[in-house]
Order: C-alpha cells, then structure tokens, then sequence
C-alpha cells in the first residue's frame, strides 16, 4: 500500500503557496485529499486500484504512477487561481482589469496550467504504452 502522505509531501515539494502557513494540519489534509480524488477521477486508466481509506491507497504504487497523480493534483491546485482571475476580469472593466490585476500574471497562470495538463496528458500515453514495450523486449 502507497501512503497518501507521500504523495502529499511530492505535491508539496513543488508548490509554494504561502496560504498554507495559516492553514491547520486537518485543513492541509483536507484540501489535500480533495486534489488525490480529482486526480484519481483523471487517472482513469491506472492498472492499480487508487482507492484509498485516508491514510493508505489500496495497492503499491509505481514512482511514475505517484508522478501521474501529483501532476494532475498540481492541475488541480493551480486552477481555482485562475478562476477566480477570471472572475474578476468579468467584473471589471478592460481599464480597470489593465490597472489593477496584474493581466500578465492571469495569462502566465493560464500557460502554466495548460502546460501542467500537457504534461500530465503526455506521461499518461506513456504510461498506457510501458506494457507494450515490455513485450517487445
């Protein structure tokens, strides 16, 4: 069995977000499994069972298997930024959102995702092929 808090402390490994320092330790965890189960809806195609009871996932987890799931947590994780980015584009008018919300930062924030979803989509095709290869040698 994989425990989750290794996946967590990957995650956490490549993020810096400073709203975490106010946060308790069960608000951490909380927020934590909910980016582990819209990874694990994504990682559809797992061959292992990602199941889990809190702590543990159900069955041994390859290190590229974690990297898949930590890389759509990171997807998950950096896309309410840009939501709310947006919403508050919506609100105000071109002017405004020019002046005061930092236009720049909202488009770096939309190629970062979509490079984060590039990538996750690219290890999982090669993860679909890892059995096929292993056939061939």
């Amino acid at each position: 069995m994989t425990e989750l808090q290794e996946l967590y402390s990957i995650f956490l490994s490549k993020i810096t977000d400073y709203r975490i320092l106010a946060m308790t330790d069960q608000e951490i965890k909380d927020d934590l499994h909910g980016y582990f189960k819209s990874a694990r809806a994504k990682f559809y195609r797992c061959k292992n069972d990602l199941s889990d009871d809190g702590t543990f996932i159900n069955s041994d987890l390859t290190y590229f298997e974690i990297e898949i799931l930590v890389s759509y947590m990171l997807v998950g994780h950096i896309t309410p930024q840009l939501l709310s980015s947006e919403n508050l584009k919506q609100s105000l008018s071109d002017k405004d959102f020019k002046i005061y919300s930092q236009a720049n930062q909202l488009r770096e924030i939309r190629l970062l995702l979509e490079g984060l979803k590039r990538e996750a989509s690219k290890m999982i095709t090669e993860y679909t092929f890892f059995d096929l290869l292993k056939e061939k040698m």
